[in-house]
């Protein structure tokens, strides 16, 4: 019985499905968390000291947090944590309102959960390139795919 990962018919028909697109996501984190150093030397932080991380919370009606799931933080020495929101695309990737509110949201989360003091920057990793809109303009910083192999 051959593997299904190997059979083309699989992947020919899987393409596409949110299956698939869930594992291209996850797939992409995970090489944004591998190549951590590469993202901080695109920031213009590579000599300071940093720590990475996920970080989620649950909501709750009495602190008013709605529950949220950052991808990947980057808390720096320097007073500033990097809010970084990271999205695979088969092609550029544009930014919507709603991806943009829903990064609004997680910083809000983050501060009221973490009491934090630090400045909070919210930044776009993508796959591929980033189209220009008022929304990825909000954004502290935008990376690419191409950045993550410098």
């Amino acid at each position: 019985m051959a593997n299904k990962s190997s059979d083309p018919h699989f992947w020919m028909h899987s393409a596409g499905t949110p299956k698939i697109n869930t594992w291209k996501g996850l797939a992409f984190e995970r090489v944004c968390l591998l190549h951590s150093e590469q993202i901080r030397r695109k920031l213009g932080i590579a000599g300071v000291l940093t720590e990475t991380y996920s970080w989620r919370c649950k909501a709750d009606e009495e602190t008013g947090i709605s529950g949220s799931q950052i991808d990947l933080l980057i808390c720096r020495k320097d007073r500033v944590i990097n809010i970084c929101e990271i999205k695979y695309s088969d092609g550029p990737y544009s930014m919507t309102k709603a991806v943009y509110n829903d990064v609004l949201n997680k910083i809000n989360d983050f501060r009221l959960s973490t009491g934090t003091k630090y400045a909070l920057f919210p930044t776009l990793i993508t796959s591929s390139e980033v189209k220009k809109n008022a929304y990825s303009e909000k954004m502290q910083a935008c990376i690419d795919g191409d950045d993550l192999f410098l």
